[in-house]
């Protein structure tokens, strides 16, 4: 094994001067996630997502929503309450619906036991 350097991060200088906005450059971001997400749509068979709590599940549905007349299936896993310690309403159980109300999204929740590698084949 070789320890090496593999990125090298520099940032510009505190007074560097920038020939676009910030909110165009916000508005460029978005219009990529879009074309990124979409592209990502292209199908023969129906297509879902993966839904959490998380801003990254959370934006790249947002953005299918948008992409689609159809409603996005989307799934979300949980487990059952005893095994769900420390959560609250807001995280991964109610953010699904948030969203279905909000988007339109056809959302499953799936409830897992902590066991679940048992039932895959060997």
């Amino acid at each position: 094994m070789k320890i090496r350097q593999y990125w090298d991060l520099s940032f510009p200088r505190a007074d560097a001067q920038y020939p676009r906005s910030e909110a165009d450059l916000a508005d460029e971001l978005r219009e990529r996630f879009r074309q990124s997400v979409a592209a990502q749509m292209v199908s023969d068979v129906p297509i879902g997502a993966f839904l959490s709590a998380g801003l990254d599940s959370s934006s790249i549905v947002a953005m299918m929503c948008k992409a689609t007349q159809q409603p996005v299936r989307t799934y979300t896993i949980t487990f059952p309450r005893k095994y769900r310690v420390g959560e609250t309403r807001s995280m991964i159980r109610m953010c699904p619906r948030v969203w279905r109300r909000q988007l339109g999204c056809d959302n499953q929740q799936i409830v897992v036991e902590p066991d679940v590698a048992e039932l895959l084949p060997v």
